[in-house]
Order: structure tokens, then C-alpha cells, then sequence
């Protein structure tokens, strides 16, 4: 048990998230389009929202 509580997590560098996806389409590297050609981003209401926090961080770059 002990070796177990005190290994060291290994990173993956090559791995992706969701949340990579959401980031390159809120900084703009990737159309709505690009993103539903994956599978987990075909709901519109979910779609609609991310449009709306790109909307929503772009402003506030802008402004700052």
C-alpha cells in the first residue's frame, strides 16, 4: 500500500482533453464546425453556450 500512496503520477504530454478542444476554439484555432465533427460536441445547447463564453472572454480581453 505504501508504494502505491507514494508513486509518482506520470503526466502524459501527448494526451487531449475536451477541455483542449474548447480552449483552441475559444482562442480561435478551430471553427464551431471543426469542434461538432467530434463526437462530443453535437449538442446545440452546449454549442450555443461556448459560443457565448468565447463572446464573453473575447470582450473581456478587449476591454482590459
Amino acid at each position: 500500500m505504501r508504494k502505491v500512496l507514494r508513486r509518482e503520477e506520470q503526466k502524459c504530454f501527448s494526451c487531449f482533453t475536451h477541455f483542449d478542444i474548447i480552449n483552441l476554439f475559444i482562442e480561435g484555432h478551430i471553427s464551431l464546425e471543426e469542434m461538432q465533427k467530434t463526437g462530443i460536441f453535437q449538442d446545440l445547447k452546449l454549442l450555443s453556450h461556448l459560443v457565448q463564453y468565447r463572446s464573453y472572454v473575447l470582450s473581456q480581453v478587449r476591454s482590459s
